[in-house]
């Protein structure tokens, strides 16, 4: 996603949910999310966890976890999925 509010970062990074059925195969899921998110990121994405790391160190803000690389979390839904 693009943000055009600031142009110093105009990235803004967030989950993007989907539901898969209890019966799926969880490690093949994450496995092929993450390669794909690679792919489609490319080396750029590690550039840019850097320079929102520098970004971080002139501010107030301490460790956030910025996560440098694309990841996946299940969750159990109420419903019928995760």
């Amino acid at each position: 996603m693009f943000n055009y509010s600031w142009k110093k970062f105009p990235y803004i990074w967030n989950e993007t949910p989907f539901q898969v059925a209890y019966e799926s195969d969880f490690a093949y899921i994450e496995a092929t999310i993450k390669r794909i998110a690679k792919t489609q990121l490319g080396e750029s994405m590690a550039e840019n966890v850097q320079k929102m790391k520098d970004y971080l160190k002139d501010t107030p803000v301490d460790e956030i976890g910025l996560k440098e690389y694309p990841f996946v979390n299940f969750r159990i839904n109420p419903n019928t999925w995760v």
